[in-house]
Order: structure tokens, then C-alpha cells, then sequence
């Protein structure tokens, strides 16, 4: 099945991948630098998407607040004719014409890539130092300088840390999982929208929960999936992340309010300490 699926996509995203891939690594001669300016290429040419789906997303949910509140100025106006009631709720909705699939698009459009660099590294880790420069210009572009030799997958610059070698097409590096767990879920806070005080409960407790589950799926993944994707999943999500700041007007979203509450509860600590140098009596004056 994984055999089917990997010559169903070769044409349409491992090629592509691959030559950009090889392209990048011409030019600097270091693969896990060749994924970071791969991966940074990839969201510039993705960019009026990324950005599209963000406002997409954010005009959603600024459509089903005011729909709450909405709701509730009908229900009083309307708290004795239920049908019309209906018409009218039905009649805003469609006025707004919220659409509620348009934060799927950064996702989707950034989909192909992930798996196109997959295969390129799988294809790069499995085929054999005799037959890997064939099997790779076979997929390269005319115009994409042919690889003389095997190509390594191997990180250069890193290998003075005691001799470690830090391979982009193997998985199990922990530093690099975590990282990347953490990127995605900082790039989920800013998503989220400022947390008011007129939320409810369960909405609270998912904004709450779900950068944590992230963490974790993302942590697990990355320790199975080659370390490749991991330095691609952190270079995307932190450019997601400044994208998604530029959107929200310069706020941080969900982060600002965890930000801000922080800082409301370290005000609220030194609070006493002021009262009680307040409440001390000047030289000379009696209690």
C-alpha cells in the first residue's frame, strides 16, 4: 500500500520536492541547511494563500461571536413567534456568509510539501550508495544541476558536537521533536483568539487542553517520522506564527491573554507587600 501511494505521488509532489531539495543543496552543500531554506521557499510561494486562510479563519470567528450575541437580542424580540424567530436567525447567518472550511487552507496547501520532502528523504535514506545518483536525476529537472556522487543526508556542521551524526532522514532525535512540538504549539496559541471574560467553561478548557495534546502528538510523531520534517515543521510554524501575528492586528491571540494573566497574577502578589510598606508610619508620626 505505502508502495502504491509513493508512485502515485513521485510525479506530483516527491519530484518537485526532490529537485528544490537538490537545488538548495548545490548551493550550500549542507542537507539540514537545504531543508531550512527549502521549507522557507516553500511558505514565500505559499504566502497569499497562508494569509488568505488566516483572515478567512479569523472573519469566522469574529462572525460567530457577534452570531451569539445576535441570537440573543432575536430571542427577545422575537420570544413569542419561534418560527420567525428561526427565519430570522437563518436570514443573519447567510448574511455573513461565514465560511467555516477557511482554516483549513494554510493546512491543505502546505499538505503536498510535507509529504513530497518525506518521500525525497526516504528516497535518499533507501536506495543504495551505488544506484542513489541515477535514481535521483531520473527525478531532477532539466534545468536542476545532476548530482555527481551520493548525495548525504547527513548534517555537516554539527558533527564537531563529539562526533554525532545528525541525520535528516532518520528519526528518533528527541531535541529536534520537542522543538517542534513546541513550535506548533505556540503557533496554536497565537491562533486562538483573546480569551474574554464572557467565554464559557468548555470553550475555556479546549483553548486550554489542545496546544498540550499538540505537544505531545507532535513530540511522538516526530520521534518516528524522519528528523527532516521536524526541522521543516519548526521553520513553518514559527513563519506561521509572525503570519498569524501580522493578521490579528499585532496581538498575540491566546498567548497575550496567558501573557497578560501572568502578569495580572505577579501584580496581584506584590500587592500585599505595597500595602504593608503603605500602611508603615512615617519618622516622627504615631500610629
Amino acid at each position: 500500500m505505502v508502495d502504491f501511494f509513493e508512485q502515485l505521488v513521485r510525479p506530483l509532489f516527491t519530484a518537485p520536492c526532490m529537485n528544490m531539495l537538490i537545488l538548495f543543496y548545490h548551493w550550500i552543500g549542507d542537507m539540514g541547511l537545504a531543508i531550512v531554506l527549502f521549507s522557507i521557499g516553500v511558505q514565500i510561494v505559499l504566502w497569499p494563500f497562508t494569509i488568505h486562510g488566516m483572515r478567512l479563519q479569523k472573519h469566522f470567528e469574529e462572525g460567530i461571536k457577534g452570531l451569539k450575541v445576535k441570537i440573543e437580542e432575536l430571542k427577545e424580540q422575537y420570544k413569542d413567534e419561534p418560527e420567525q424567530l428561526q427565519r430570522e436567525i437563518k436570514a443573519y447567518y447567510k448574511g455573513l456568509h461565514l465560511n467555516p472550511f477557511g482554516s483549513f487552507i494554510p493546512i491543505l496547501v502546505q499538505l503536498p510539501f510535507v509529504i513530497g520532502l518525506f518521500f525525497a528523504l526516504r528516497e535518499l535514506a533507501n536506495t543504495s550508495k551505488q544506484a542513489q545518483p541515477a535514481v535521483v536525476n531520473q527525478m531532477l529537472y532539466p534545468l536542476v544541476p545532476h548530482v555527481q556522487q551520493v548525495v548525504t543526508t547527513n548534517v555537516s556542521w554539527f558533527a564537531w558536537w563529539n562526533g554525532f551524526v545528525l541525520d535528516m532522514a532518520q528519526p528518533g532525535i528527541t531535541v529536534l521533536a520537542m522543538l517542534a512540538g513546541l513550535a506548533v504549539a505556540l503557533q496554536i496559541l497565537v491562533t486562538q483568539p483573546e480569551q474574554t471574560q464572557d467565554q464559557d467553561k468548555i470553550t475555556k478548557r479546549i483553548n486550554t487542553i489542545t496546544p498540550v495534546v499538540t505537544l505531545i502528538m507532535t513530540v511522538v510523531s516526530f520521534l518516528i517520522f524522519p528528523t527532516g520534517l521536524a526541522v521543516q515543521r519548526v521553520v513553518i510554524s514559527l513563519i506561521t506564527t509572525g503570519q498569524q501575528y501580522y493578521v490579528n492586528g499585532r496581538h498575540w491571540g491566546g498567548l497575550g491573554s496567558i501573557l497578560q494573566t501572568n502578569q495580572r497574577v505577579e501584580t496581584q502578589t506584590d500587592l500585599p507587600t505595597n500595602a504593608i510598606v503603605a500602611q508603615k508610619p512615617l519618622p516622627g508620626q504615631s500610629r
